[in-house]
């Protein structure tokens, strides 16, 4: 349910990979926030988790934040890799049993992917005139 209520959410931008068909990573954020980051284990090591990466700090602004549960070792290691830092800040999760959580934030500046020009957005046209 929380994710239901969470992705309704007009100010939740939500981007899921499916590379060959099938659903491997998605990525929620909101504002400065990375919400939830996630790839399939069978995805692991294959670059999939940086390509969501990068897709997330493209929509994120300057010094975005995250929480990471502080015993996901593995992630924190991504996180770290990939610019994050530990705040020093902690809470615990308020779901049961409520393990505790870490700030990062990223202040190493990003650089967004250069937008690839794509076909010429239609425009108005005259009738039996083709645009341009």
């Amino acid at each position: 349910m929380r994710w239901a209520e969470e992705i309704a959410d007009p100010a939740v931008r939500v981007l899921v990979a499916v590379p060959h068909g099938t659903v491997a990573g998605f990525v929620a954020v909101r504002a400065d926030q990375l919400l939830h980051f996630g790839t399939a284990v069978e995805s692991w090591g294959s670059g999939l988790a940086s390509r969501v990466h990068q897709e997330a700090l493209d929509l994120l602004p300057a010094r975005p934040r995250l929480w990471v549960f502080t015993e996901n070792h593995r992630a924190r290691r991504f996180y770290a890799k990939h610019g994050w830092e530990a705040t020093g800040g902690t809470r615990p999760t308020g779901f049961a049993p409520h393990p505790e959580l870490m700030e990062y934030v990223r202040t190493t500046p990003h650089r967004p992917r250069p937008v690839r020009p794509g076909p010429p957005a239609p425009g108005p046209s005259a009738p039996g005139r083709p645009p341009g």
